[in-house]
């Protein structure tokens, strides 16, 4: 696993090392460096204490500190994380548990005037800013904005924020338009990472919509080379097509063209079954038990498991198992990127088989069934 070189970018600024209360930039990018490194000294939770002990709470803030700040700390060092690299899910799952904190509540106002507590609101802005594609091709900006877009993936796929906004506006971008030569690699790249970290949360949102945030309803319209329905598999489909193409493609890098691949695989099984993926709800980085909660009983002969390797750690146990008929399927095999377990039984609505497995992000799994 290579080593990371997490800093502050523009090191001339006097306000780096300025302390304020106990807080200051310098001192969090140690403790940043200290968890995500390889090899760092930090457990998650002790990284998230030492944060939450030294930001302000509410009553301690003034105008010198903002939570803004903090929040553009955040995606400056998570821009220069490479989007592949483990790093990138610790951090976001530290975001996770920082979220929690009350030093990190804002008091905002509704639309219909009544005030409520949003968690990390000034960082959710400060992603407005920084997810911009407005970079040079070729230059350090252009690597960042792909590693960035694979973050803020990952935040969406952990219900950090809503990424809707950044990811469609991504898709249309790269696949419902005509990106030129000069861009098309960083555009497909960013596109087929929106599937890859957040696929099921972004099928969900594309197949199953829910009640339209009246703030973001215009990046649904539908413009450009996509003349279908703003919603439904016909647009997965369609995007699904782009990848393939973005494989064939001249001005595609052979990185880009990975990308692009696992994308178009990723995305044929999510949109396989239109209810969405099953039971990812169960998972979590430390190893928890994967279940599936069958509809009708039937006898499955091949359950195959797509595991994108982009920042993923996994460990399986040997058996598949039927809790209600105590029956172990065949032993799990590995072949690439695929996991396939035979013979395994479904009961209606019981917990038909457990895989024991640790993996980065829910949505870094997909079940087809055969």
């Amino acid at each position: 696993m290579s080593s990371l070189d997490l800093r502050i970018l523009d090191d001339t600024d006097d306000s780096v090392n300025k302390v304020i209360g106990r807080y200051s930039d310098g001192k969090a990018v140690e403790i940043l460096r200290r968890y995500l490194e390889p090899g760092g000294d930090l457990s998650i939770g002790e990284a998230t204490k030492l944060i939450d002990d030294m930001l302000p709470s509410p009553d301690e803030r003034d105008l010198h500190f903002q939570l803004g700040n903090f929040g553009c700390l955040t995606l400056e060092q998570a821009q220069q994380i490479p989007y592949d690299h483990p790093a990138q899910m610790r951090f976001a799952r530290l975001l996770q548990r920082l979220q929690r904190s009350y030093k990190l509540n804002e008091i905002c106002c509704t639309d219909e005037g009544s005030k409520i507590y949003a968690s990390m609101h000034s960082f959710r802005t400060a992603v407005q800013e920084w997810y911009d594609p407005g970079f040079e091709s070729g230059t350090d900006e252009e690597a960042y904005w792909i590693n960035i877009a694979a973050f803020i993936a990952r935040l969406a796929a952990l219900d950090i924020l809503d990424g809707t906004l950044w990811a469609i506006s991504t898709m249309k971008d790269a696949l419902e338009s005509e990106p030129s030569a000069k861009y098309y690699r960083s555009y497909i790249s960013a596109a087929a990472l929106w599937i890859l970290c957040a696929g099921q949360w972004l099928c969900n949102e594309v197949l199953r919509p829910q009640e339209a945030n009246p703030c973001g309803a215009g990046i649904w319209e539908i413009e450009g080379l996509y003349t279908g329905p703003t919603h439904g598999l016909e647009r997965w489909e369609f995007w699904q097509k782009a990848f393939a193409a973005a494989v064939e493609n001249e001005h595609a890098t052979d990185e880009c063209k990975k990308l692009a691949l696992r994308a178009v695989n990723l995305m044929e099984g999510l949109a396989r079954d239109v209810s969405g993926p099953i039971g990812t709800d169960a998972l979590s980085p430390y190893g928890r038990i994967f279940d599936y909660l069958g509809e009708s009983p039937r006898l499955l002969k091949s359950v195959l498991v797509y595991l994108p390797s982009i920042g993923l750690h996994m460990r399986f146990g040997k058996y598949a198992r039927s809790e209600r008929n105590k029956k172990n399927a065949e032993i799990l095999t590995l072949d690439g990127d695929y996991l396939i377990a035979h013979n395994l039984y479904d009961d209606c609505n019981h917990c038909a088989y457990y895989i024991t497995c640790q993996i980065n992000s829910a949505s870094d799994i997909i079940i087809n069934r055969t």
